[in-house]
């Protein structure tokens, strides 16, 4: 006899799993064989250590990681299973390390980085992956670089300077 799986039957389960210690590791629950709801994982001190949500198998919305200290490691924004919006990572300290804007699961926007000290030591300005503006800072907090790696920027860059592909404008 076959089985028949009913398309409006829903079936719910949630894996836990523990440490060796017998402490709670993780706990996912699923509908229909697909993550489905809050992931929730655990350092074996207890501490969380992550907090994914799931639709049907695919990330979505936010997602969180802590360091086992209970500090704030990591914060991810989703969207059927890719990076949309804002993405920030943090140092143990406490300080940001980095953010990036994501569209689509693509960089859009702009993206910071910061060292353990907590300056800034680069942006980074994107429209839908590629990299347009590049601007570094040195450690005293002064601009030691500013790139335009697209070639748009780099041709309108040019331009602004009164030359065209690198030769002296032919201006009549």
């Amino acid at each position: 006899m076959a089985k028949v799986k009913s398309p409006h039957l829903n079936l719910i389960r949630e894996d836990i799993t523990h440490h060796p210690s017998g402490a709670m590791e993780s706990k996912t629950p699923y509908v229909n064989d697909k993550k489905h709801g809050q992931q929730i994982n655990w350092y074996e001190n207890g501490s969380k250590w992550r907090e994914i949500m799931w639709k049907e198998g695919k990330r979505l919305g936010l997602s969180n990681m802590w360091y086992k200290s209970g500090e704030k490691w990591w914060k991810r924004m989703e969207k059927k299973g890719i990076f949309h919006g804002v993405d920030t990572l943090w140092y143990k300290s406490g300080e940001k390390e980095h953010e990036v804007m994501w569209s689509e699961g693509k960089k859009h926007g702009m993206e910071t980085v910061w060292g353990d000290n907590g300056k800034k030591e680069k942006e980074i300005y994107y429209n839908q992956d590629e990299e347009y503006t590049r601007i570094e800072w040195d450690e005293d907090g002064h601009v030691s670089k500013v790139d335009y790696p697209h070639p748009a920027t780099k041709q309108s860059q040019l331009l602004n300077q009164g030359k065209s592909h690198g030769e002296p404008n032919q201006k009549q």
